[in-house]
């Protein structure tokens, strides 16, 4: 399977340390793989992202039950420590959401297009029962 030109990583040093204030208007996107799907990560993440300051969108892959997009906009230091805690395989909720990779890529979903977003987050009708571990 040939790997999506969006999903190109970026080098090591621009990956979470890489991020400048100067970045805070630019999209940050990720591709985050592990317990993802069908245990309110998206909700979680763009909630704590919110919590944060920023912008964020998140969506699904179908085809790849493991992997969601994310796309992140805002202060460098927020993303950074958002990303950190992701990545540190915490669990991030009750339901057991939980990244084994957390990768960012060159190009990937326009905040719009997600399923999930900041903007649209309290508009769904969401499962209850769900404990955030990550704020």
């Amino acid at each position: 399977m040939m790997a999506d030109k969006r999903d190109q990583v970026l080098d090591e040093d621009s990956l979470v340390s890489g991020i400048t204030a100067s970045e805070t208007t630019t999209n940050h996107f990720y591709v985050v793989k592990g317990k993802v799907q069908r245990v309110m990560f998206r909700q979680t993440l763009i909630r704590a992202a919110h919590g944060r300051g920023l912008v964020a969108g998140a969506t699904n892959l179908k085809a790849h039950k493991d992997t969601v997009k994310v796309t992140l906009q805002g202060d460098g230091e927020q993303i950074k420590e958002l990303v950190a805690l992701v990545r540190s395989g915490m669990l991030l909720n009750s339901w057991g959401a939980k990244a084994t990779s957390v990768t960012r890529v060159k190009r990937g979903i326009d905040l719009s297009d997600h399923q999930v977003t900041t903007a649209n987050v309290d508009s769904i009708k969401w499962k209850s029962g769900v404990t955030f571990h990550l704020h």
